[in-house]
């Protein structure tokens, strides 16, 4: 029994750790502006703006474009070496950044393809979110009696990158959700209704799959493992 209780000490332990070390904290204090509190490697996917080609319905536009991982926004360098983020987001098809893809939804904003599964795509969208946050206290210090819930944008389309206006220190972390995109290009949060519902056709089969292989739909390794089931059924 203590050998027992002792593994599993371990375990959490050892749990914790690994979280704590994935798991990198930001800290943005009260006035501070995002977009220079936090790192450029932490703010943008890629090292460096790479050449890329945005597939609008009607028309191909090139550019040096990255992703911003804190504003989950495709940016691009203009001629005069402003950074600005896309206009008529609605009309992208698709967006290629050196090798990777990108795909924009209304509701879901961008996200990457990172695996293909017959004609349904994997997709992973990275976002910098709000862990905590603290309210700003009595001669401007940080509080954390209660959190903060809006603050104003960073960005408009087509517009240089402008200041968030924070009241009060925030915390935020890098968080990564994944979404399948069906047959015709549409988007969906990867959920079991989701999956059912794209692979309609073969519901009960994949009904199974999930409850017997105890899919976690927040895993990237089991969610291929579920479409490489899917794509394989008649």
């Amino acid at each position: 029994m203590k050998k027992y209780f002792l593994l599993i000490t371990c375990l959490l332990i050892y749990t914790s750790y690994t979280w704590a070390q994935e798991a990198k904290i930001i800290r943005v204090k009260s006035g501070q502006d995002p977009a220079q509190a936090v790192a450029a490697g932490d703010r943008y996917q890629f090292a460096k703006f790479t050449d890329g080609k945005i597939h609008y319905i009607n028309n191909v536009s090139v550019g040096k474009l990255n992703y911003s991982i804190l504003l989950g926004e495709v940016h691009f360098i203009d001629s005069k070496r402003d950074t600005l983020s896309l206009a008529n987001e609605h009309l992208i098809k698709m967006i290629n950044i050196g090798d990777s893809k990108f795909y924009y939804d209304k509701e879901a904003g961008y996200v990457e393809e990172i695996a293909v599964f017959d004609k349904v795509k994997l997709a992973i969208k990275q976002m910098m979110i709000v862990v905590n946050s603290e309210k700003e206290g009595a001669y401007g210090q940080s509080s954390a009696v209660s959190s903060i819930k809006t603050y104003n944008s960073i960005s408009t389309g087509n517009g240089q990158i402008q200041k968030l206006q924070i009241h009060g220190d925030i915390l935020l972390t890098k968080h990564a959700s994944y979404y399948i995109i069906d047959q015709n290009n549409r988007v969906h949060l990867a959920t079991k209704p989701n999956f059912l519902r794209v692979y309609a056709k073969n519901k009960k089969e994949i009904a199974a799959y999930i409850k017997e292989q105890v899919i976690n739909f927040k895993s990237e390794k089991d969610l291929k493992k579920l479409l490489q089931f899917c794509s394989g059924l008649v």
